[in-house]
């Protein structure tokens, strides 16, 4: 594991998040229909950027693409590499995240899928 600082989630924060945290629900605006993870006051879109009209919009079983993805050889993972990419999703919106369950080399760009939250714990 590296040597770097510990930057675990206070739990005050945990809960407050736990809806994007323990069931990727993102944001749906009420106005334009523009999705978008995590939900914020503002919409993303900048036709719109209407304030506090986002609905909950539940993402866990959205497909998505991937935009691009690294394998990070030098992180800490239980299963090396640790895979972590820009995946768009259908409904919209972009999202950062770990890519689990796959072997190294077997993740492509604009592959397709079915892509969650990995379980944080």
């Amino acid at each position: 594991m590296r040597a770097e600082r510990d930057q675990r989630t206070a739990h005050s924060v945990s809960y407050r998040k736990r809806d994007a945290l323990n069931a990727f629900v993102g944001g749906r605006c009420a106005r334009c229909g523009t999705v978008q993870f995590p939900r914020s006051r503002i919409c993303v879109n900048p036709d719109c950027r209407v304030t506090d009209a986002q609905e909950p919009y539940g993402l866990a079983d959205s497909r998505g693409r991937v935009k691009t993805f690294t394998e990070d050889w030098q992180a800490y993972a239980a299963r090396p590499p640790y895979v972590y990419g820009n995946i768009e999703f259908a409904e919209g919106g972009n999202l950062l995240m770990e890519v689990t369950d796959i072997d190294a080399g077997e993740l492509k760009v604009n592959e397709c899928g079915p892509f969650r939250i990995p379980h944080q714990g």
